[in-house]
């Protein structure tokens, strides 16, 4: 669970009318413009080219791993297997299986072999088992071994402590097969993390406890388990190619007076003695991948010989090529740009198979080729056939037919899930609604005759799309709770330990309490009623002691945390009673009551207080006079951040990181937690109110702590109020303070006139909401000329302090006159009167 992501389940979004207005309009935008697509679909008249039947080499074969014997030259490793024949026990296919007599955890298994399994998109791996009913295991896995042990399905218990759980690495697949006849277990191979292209080298059967037979175990599959040549040049150029070279260029010869090796006609150049060539560029991509080898066919006239051949191959440089004879570009070179497969030519008079490894000549898996050259240095040459040899030869029919591509790629992770499951269903008993679905999915996204035509309206989508996505992310959550069909039983524990169970106890409230009514449910919808039932003598009193905490600094009941035997009396038990009663009678009315206490005499009374006062009262809990006590951390930051005009007062939303000293979380966070490390926000968003900051409660924010927010580990209803340098140091020098100093400045500058004595009085008024007295005047400006003299004389110092933060300062305003009053405007935010309620 991730303790920092807002809407961990079971909650409900609850947005706005605004934002429920405004999804509504969207998603009728897509409806219209899916109506529209629709009707383009409709207009073509797709056929499907294989519509007679799928050739061969697309369907699905069945390739059988291991069937009596592991695959050549592969060692089976493990504890208490054996190989048993059908006269020692059940056998599947062929002359014999595994079993496995297992305590505990135990497998067999083998990772290297000369025969690799290789896996291709939408591939099925497979194994046949029989679980004895007299000895079941608690749960079998098959795991399989690419450049790691890594990918992993069981069946039954979750026992077996390999990989990760819930992942690729331990895939639960469902209970244990049926007992006591052969199952065929399958698995999708990208369910368990092997992707398209994937060559497999081992393979393990493993169980916890119990017997079990093992038998026939491969995949399914349209991957070719031999690679191929695949012809890129053969008869005429790929797709796209621009044709160059030197002199006459690509002159294509039949097979009537020249060797031809395959099609209808060969490549043939004569030149003189020097470097020529045949290449070309832009070509449709060739895709390149894991163990390829790069092939042509050439044959060298013997009457006239070349002094060397070589082939070139571009993906985007021609830094990779391969010769036979004598260099053909000067020196060698590094990365494969000349690498030497012969120092002399091939054999003449015959067609020879030149081949070249990919590394060999600096190409890597997925790189494309776009360019190829045919070189010779002098001589008479013929090329024909050149491309590639690949396990994964190009094929295009998923982009012409729909029975193809639902073969190849129907199950792809890509595609929508409503299509998947349509392709799961057998064609011949799918609805004609489905049928349409489908087909109409194939012709808009896929079909390379047709796709095009959507791109307008299928890019229209996307981006309305988007804009619900945004709208969605950006509303608000809450949680909610369901109760449970029956309570979960409770004991009193013995001693406190939880298997040590006394007395039964049931849903019921302290008997000093008056009880619940009997039409109340015993649950936490009953319990809410009963706290707010008119005779309950508690909380009505309890909250408006916490709101006369807000205004007075201390509670009628002065440990508002605590109304039992162990907290303080209160100081006015008729006034509470009476707030209580009448907080009750105007339905709960907060903003109501807090107008009448805010608006009572007693409340509106000077703070200002005399020795004799201070000595008969000196906590004023005889409320001889007015409330004054410094403001909580929260109103003090969004207090500065209000008079310098930063305050953003948008409402709701996600939170929102200010900035913080660095390395703070570093110490206490986990390293793969999205909190290890802050990272702080930026733009308008952090001078939001400070309830919007986000807070890791391990390391809450020094500004907040500082000024005695409490960590917010444990509930806190009343804070400690303490008085210490750090407080007055981080108040001059943290950032958030200081620019809201330089925007206070600033506010001076742009809104009066240029008077000083104007300026200090209105930088004055906005802080503590009064004029200041002519000692205070005084000192604001005798602050300013002494800093602005002194940034006078720094210029570069006034510079870094008007660009200290992120929010900018107005660039017609003279840097030096700003910084002198940001020093003024970090004084008044110093302010007794400033920092205290008076």
């Amino acid at each position: 669970m991730d303790g920092n992501k807002k809407d961990h389940a079971p909650v409900i979004s609850v947005p706005s009318d605004e934002q429920t207005e405004q999804l509504a309009k969207l998603r009728e935008q897509v409806k219209t413009l899916d109506g529209q697509a629709e009707a383009v679909a409709k207009q073509i008249d797709y056929q499907d080219p294989f519509a007679a039947g799928v050739p061969g080499d697309l369907k699905r074969k069945t390739i059988v791993w291991v069937d009596d014997e592991a695959p050549k030259n592969a060692q089976f490793g493990g504890e208490k297997f054996e190989w048993v024949t059908a006269e020692q026990g059940p056998v599947h296919s062929g002359k014999r299986a595994m079993k496995r007599d297992s305590e505990g955890n135990e497998q067999h298994f083998f990772s290297k072999c000369d025969e690799p399994l290789r896996v291709g998109p939408g591939d099925k791996l497979f194994a046949w088992v029989y679980l004895d009913p007299d000895h079941m295991p608690k749960e079998i896995m098959l795991q399989y071994h690419s450049s790691n042990w890594l990918h992993r399905a069981y069946w039954g218990e979750n026992l077996i402590p390999y990989g990760k759980d819930n992942s690729t690495q331990r895939k639960r697949m469902g209970n244990l097969p049926e007992a006591g006849k052969w199952v065929k277990l399958e698995v999708d191979a990208g369910a368990i993390g092997i992707e398209p292209g994937t060559v497999l080298t081992g393979m393990a059967f493993t169980q916890y406890d119990g017997v079990s037979y093992w038998d026939e175990a491969g995949v399914e599959t349209l991957t070719s388990q031999e690679p191929v040549d695949f012809a890129w040049i053969d008869d005429d150029l790929p797709a796209g190619a621009e044709p160059h070279g030197d002199g006459k260029t690509w002159q294509w010869v039949g097979s009537k007076d020249h060797p031809v090796h395959s099609g209808l006609r060969a490549l043939r150049r004569s030149g003189g003695d020097g470097l020529n060539q045949d290449y070309f560029l832009k070509a449709k991509p060739l895709q390149l991948h894991a163990d390829d080898q790069l092939f042509a066919y050439v044959y060298l006239d013997p009457d006239n010989p070349p002094k060397s051949v070589q082939l070139q191959f571009n993906n985007g440089s021609w830094d990779h090529r391969v010769r036979w004879g004598t260099p053909a570009h000067g020196a060698d070179r590094k990365n494969g740009a000349d690498y030497v497969a012969s120092e002399t030519i091939p054999e003449t008079g015959r067609w020879v198979r030149l081949q070249v490894d990919l590394g060999k000549v600096g190409l890597k898996p997925d790189d494309k080729l776009v360019g190829w050259a045919f070189t010779q240095v002098g001589g008479t040459v013929y090329w024909d056939t050149a491309g590639v040899n690949t396990y994964n030869a190009p094929d295009d029919r998923h982009l012409k037919s729909l029975l193809v591509w639902e073969q190849r790629y129907g199950d792809d992770k890509d595609t929508p899930a409503p299509i998947r499951k349509i392709i799961d269903i057998p064609a011949e008993k799918r609805t004609d609604a489905q049928r349409h679905q489908l087909a109409a999915y194939y012709v808009r996204y896929v079909h390379e005759g047709s796709r095009d035509k959507f791109d307008k309206l299928n890019e229209q989508i996307d981006q309305v799309r988007q804009q619900v996505d945004q709208v969605e992310k950006d509303i608000p959550t809450t949680l909610v709770m369901k109760e449970r069909p029956e309570p979960r039983q409770a004991w009193v524990l013995k001693r406190g330990q939880y298997d040590q169970h006394g007395d039964e106890v049931q849903r019921i409230t302290p008997a000093a309490l008056p009880p619940m009514a009997d039409g109340l449910p015993r649950n936490r919808l009953g319990f809410a009623k009963w706290l707010v039932d008119p005779k309950h003598p508690l909380t009505a009193r309890v909250a408006v002691n916490r709101m006369w905490q807000q205004c007075f600094g201390t509670g009628i009941v002065e440990t508002s945390e605590d109304f039992g035997s162990q907290g303080s009396p209160p100081s006015h038990p008729e006034l509470l009673d009476w707030l209580a009663v009448q907080f009750v009678a105007d339905g709960w009315d907060m903003k109501r009551f807090m107008k009448r206490v805010v608006m009572s005499a007693t409340y509106r009374q000077s703070s200002v207080i005399s020795p004799r006062k201070l000595e008969v009262d000196p906590l004023n809990r005889l409320l001889a006079r007015g409330p004054r006590f410094r403001l909580d951390a929260e109103s003090l930051r969004d207090q500065a951040l209000a008079i310098s005009g930063l305050l953003v007062d948008k409402l709701y939303g996600p939170p929102v990181k200010p900035p913080q000293p660095e390395g703070i979380w570093e110490a206490v966070g986990y390293t793969r937690s999205n909190t290890a490390k802050f990272k702080p926000d930026s733009g308008a968003d952090i001078y939001r109110r400070s309830v919007y900051s986000f807070w890791k409660r391990t390391a809450p924010p020094p500004p907040m702590t500082t000024f005695d927010a409490p960590s917010r580990e444990a509930c806190t209803m009343r804070r400690e109020r303490t008085n210490t340098p750090l407080q007055a140091l981080l108040l001059m020098n943290e950032i958030e303070y200081v620019e809201a100093a330089r925007n206070l400045a600033q506010r001076a500058m742009l809104e009066v006139g240029e008077s000083p004595e104007q300026r200090a009085a209105f930088m004055f008024m906005l802080a503590t909401a009064h004029a200041p007295s002519a000692e205070q005047a005084t000192i604001m400006l005798d602050a300013y000329r002494d800093h602005l003299k002194a940034f006078e004389r720094d210029a570069s110092a006034a510079k870094q302090l008007v660009e200290y933060g992120q929010s900018e300062a107005d660039p017609k305003l003279d840097a030096t006159e700003l910084a002198a009053w940001t020093m003024v405007g970090n004084l008044v935010l110093n302010f007794d009167q400033t920092l205290n309620k008076n």
